[in-house]
């Protein structure tokens, strides 16, 4: 009876009292109203009377919400089936720190993101985005000139959330050395999985 719940609520009567009028254990009257155990015939009558209600609204499932969730990080986690004190071990942040980025009370750092990227299946841009990040955009055109390699390598950087020394690490370079572009060119392309010839020579 998923309405038993929605009636028992509306008539300001706790499960206990309930529970007690119609002879049953309290655990067995929240089966009732919400794991499926179907309420024997005599009993739904009784509680058709107790709660001033008819079956047909007792068997109603509840309404869907009007309003999709506002929290779209909270959404995300949870069509990915988890808890908030399972996604933060996986992100290996705090329940408090997790349950404030899902308000949208605090940042994300980029870090996370991509942790949340990974533990609920989704791409990393689109977790991005819930997030309130807009990423760095890149240079215009078929081709970048030495001119468009800060930018061009910021953007690409900032939004795979990596620091210049994460990124020297990668790439067998120091943090300092990031900044020398021209040796790194094709790595990068590679790296990123860019077109052959996109950074200049």
């Amino acid at each position: 009876m998923p309405g038993l719940g929605r009636a028992r609520r509306r008539a300001g009567l706790p499960q206990r009292e309930v529970a007690q009028r119609v002879g049953v254990a309290p655990t067995t009257l929240s089966m009732w109203e919400s794991a499926g155990v179907p309420v024997p015939h005599a009993v739904a009558a009784q509680l058709e009377e107790m709660l001033a209600t008819d079956l047909t609204e007792l068997v109603l499932p509840p309404a869907p919400p009007a309003v999709p969730d506002p929290r779209p990080l909270r959404r995300l986690r949870r069509q990915a089936g988890m808890t908030q004190r399972e996604a933060a071990a996986h992100l290996r942040i705090a329940v408090g720190s997790l349950a404030r980025y899902e308000a949208g009370q605090r940042t994300v750092p980029v870090s996370v993101i991509r942790r949340m990227a990974v533990a609920y299946r989704r791409p990393f841009d689109e977790v991005l985005g819930h997030s309130g990040h807009q990423p760095v955009p890149l240079p215009p055109g078929p081709s970048w000139g030495p001119a468009d390699l800060p930018e061009a390598i910021r953007s690409l950087r900032t939004t795979a959330g990596m620091s210049k020394d994460g990124l020297g690490r990668i790439l067998g370079r120091s943090g300092q050395a990031v900044r020398s572009w021209e040796a790194t060119m094709r790595r990068l392309e590679l790296l990123f999985g860019l077109p052959t010839g996109r950074f200049p020579s």
